[in-house]
């Protein structure tokens, strides 16, 4: 998809309006690049997702990274 340009102006295009909602939503300014990533983690997540075994989980632990951050889980 990101080869593609057509497809990336639309995932552009989709990324701008949720960015500012959650700018407005955080009390931060329309052009916040905290809030333009976490939109577009939002809109990947669920195509990454897609190629796991079981993509529900995928796609939970994607959004439980989001809100909770990584655990320190260092191999022995």
């Amino acid at each position: 998809m990101t080869s593609t340009p057509v497809l990336c102006d639309y995932l552009a295009g989709e990324q701008r309006p949720l960015a500012q909602v959650i700018a407005e939503e955080s009390c931060l300014p329309a052009d916040d690049s905290d809030s333009t990533a976490l939109a577009r983690f939002a809109l990947e997540a669920p195509r990454i997702a897609r190629d796991q075994p079981d993509s529900t989980a995928a796609l939970n632990a994607a959004f439980d990274l989001l809100e909770h951050g990584r655990q320190n889980t260092a191999l022995a």
